[in-house]
């Protein structure tokens, strides 16, 4: 199936964290912004730093803890 097809799975998923910890503010890349580099791992990605990102991976990384609370998700992608 496509994934537009799974999107309710997945949405369902989505909204049974949303009490949870493990949500944290976007970061964009360093590069992304050479003039303004940030002292950290990235600057942020929008004015109010108010996007938020639930890490499933992120490069060679697996969020393996959260990665298991979204099972079906995972199975999907």
């Amino acid at each position: 199936m496509k994934l537009e097809e799974k999107a309710p799975i997945i949405r369902d998923e989505l909204l049974k964290l949303r009490e949870q910890r493990g949500f944290q503010p976007y970061r964009s890349p360093a590069y992304a912004n050479q003039k303004n580099l940030a002292p950290d791992v990235g600057s942020l990605g929008t004015d109010a730093g108010s996007w938020n990102v639930y890490y499933l991976y992120l490069h060679d990384l697996e969020f393996n803890d959260n990665c298991s609370k979204v099972p079906e998700t995972i199975k999907i992608l």
